[in-house]
């Protein structure tokens, strides 16, 4: 089980309310450029995380082949993960993502008497943290990694 912070899922397609924003001019063309590239980013750095830990065989998941190579990965798209995060694409890319990966709570106890009473069924094995910072007025760059901060509610990949 996966669940992914403060996200919608990322659509294929820009959203109009980051492409065809308001003002016009070469400005605002740029960030919505550099903002659809954040977008495409986080999907893949998405999907690559998850195709390694979870298991892509699940029938409910979904898996297709996408016709897009977005930097070069030829990679099957989980179609949850891209609708979770559509909300976040569409207005919140400055938010950081939040991605928890949880196993079950029995694979880490031998026995029921070793897991504590309070326990859920499952165990945070890995918590990934994504964010993007502009770099100074207008430019973009995307980064992982630590960084503390509110990651939102999280919601859950299944």
């Amino acid at each position: 089980m996966a669940q992914v912070s403060d996200g919608g899922s990322l659509a294929g397609t820009p959203s109009s309310s980051y492409m065809h924003g308001g003002g016009g001019g070469v400005a605002d063309e740029n960030r919505s450029k550099s903002d659809y590239l954040v977008v495409q980013t986080f999907q893949k750095v998405l999907d690559v995380i998850l195709l390694a830990r979870v298991d892509a065989r699940h029938p409910s998941e979904g898996l297709k082949r996408s016709g897009r190579t977005k930097f070069n990965l030829d990679l099957p798209e989980l179609g949850s993960v891209r609708e979770i995060l559509a909300p976040w694409a569409a207005t919140q890319i400055h938010t950081p993502l939040a991605l928890d990966i949880f196993g079950p709570a029995e694979s880490f106890c031998s026995n029921a008497a070793e897991r504590p009473k309070e326990h859920a069924p499952h165990v945070l094995l890995e918590r990934w943290y994504l964010s993007y910072r502009p770099q100074g007025g207008g430019g973009g760059g995307a980064g992982g990694g630590g960084g503390g901060g509110d990651a939102g509610k999280p919601l859950e990949v299944k």
